[in-house]
């Protein structure tokens, strides 16, 4: 656990850059503070990536289960960002917030962390499934395929990951453990080296079992939607440690240009690659908006800084 160590925030500027295949709608941050956190049944606060089948988005897998992408980012406020409409997840400490807190996630969904969401919706119900979202930290590993069904596509964590790199997991019914269904499954980080980059590739796994479902990431899910939250700031202090479970060489800090891979229907769809949404400000108000960056331009992120205690 993160007990003990202090940390202080970096400010990094949000840039834009060229996009290629498409630009993301402006977003100011007065709009991603208004998020909807209700398993998809809305989608305030969110900008659609795309559909999971086309061209700047695709990058692996079959061709003909489409879903639609989408991301958010903002600043957690502990009494505006509730779950609304009684969607499934939260997992077992959520509590009527869906964002409660337990030992194991202590220090996540406070107010003035970083929150990254990233949702799902298709047209019909969604299967038995183990969504992924894979973390690209350099913004240099996952990218898109140049067509739709093209060989080109990088989402493999085992051989384009690079070390730190790492993902997270959720269960859409519970595999066992009695954690409940949409709460999350496995956490894995690259303590060797991505296939593509030489390896070997050595991915260590924190499963449910080891923290009793309680982790710094959540979702809730509808019929045929998802959304996925990622406290930032949370997850960079706790599972940036190298001691956390044994073995588990710890994360990478989310900051700098970020991509993003995800396995948005597990293995019963395809794989895609966006970069991340650009950072919020610190204090939801109205400002200019940020542009989303398209493929391969990745999104810039402020981070925050974990200082080791000596």
């Amino acid at each position: 656990m993160a007990t003990g160590w202090t940390h202080r925030r970096t400010s990094l500027v949000a840039i834009s850059a060229m996009a290629m295949g498409w630009i993301g709608s402006a977003m100011d941050a007065s709009a991603a503070y208004n998020v909807s956190i209700d398993g998809g049944t809305t989608w305030t606060g969110w900008t659609s990536r795309g559909i999971s089948n086309t061209t700047a988005l695709w990058a692996s897998g079959v061709t003909n289960t489409p879903y639609e992408v989408y991301t958010t980012i903002f600043t957690f406020d502990s009494v505006a960002h509730v779950k609304t409409g009684s969607p499934l997840g939260g997992g077992p400490t959520g509590g009527s917030t869906g964002f409660g807190t337990s030992t194991n996630s202590s220090g996540a969904f406070v107010t003035g962390n970083r929150i990254l969401g990233v949702g799902v919706r298709r047209d019909t119900a969604l299967p038995a499934m183990i969504p992924t979202v894979k973390f690209d930290l350099n913004s240099n590993s996952f990218a898109a395929a140049s067509t739709v069904g093209g060989s080109d596509g990088k989402s493999s964590f085992g051989t384009y990951s690079q070390n730190k790199d790492f993902t997270a997991q959720f269960q859409s019914a519970d595999q066992g453990g009695g954690n409940g269904a949409w709460n999350g499954y496995t956490f894995n980080t690259q303590a060797g080296e991505g296939s593509f980059y030489g390896g070997p590739s050595t991915v260590q796994t924190i499963n449910a079992g080891n923290l009793s479902g309680d982790w710094a990431f959540r979702a809730f899910a509808q019929t045929n939607s998802y959304q996925m939250f990622f406290d930032i700031d949370a997850m960079d202090d706790i599972y940036g440690l190298n001691d956390f479970v044994n073995p588990f060489a710890g994360i990478g800090t989310v900051g700098s240009t970020v991509n993003l891979a995800l396995a948005g229907l597990g293995n019963a769809g395809n794989e895609v690659a966006f970069p991340a949404p650009a950072d919020p400000t610190p204090v939801p108000e109205p400002a200019n908006a940020v542009t989303v960056l398209a493929l391969f331009s990745g999104g810039v992120l402020s981070r925050r800084k974990r200082v080791v205690k000596h």
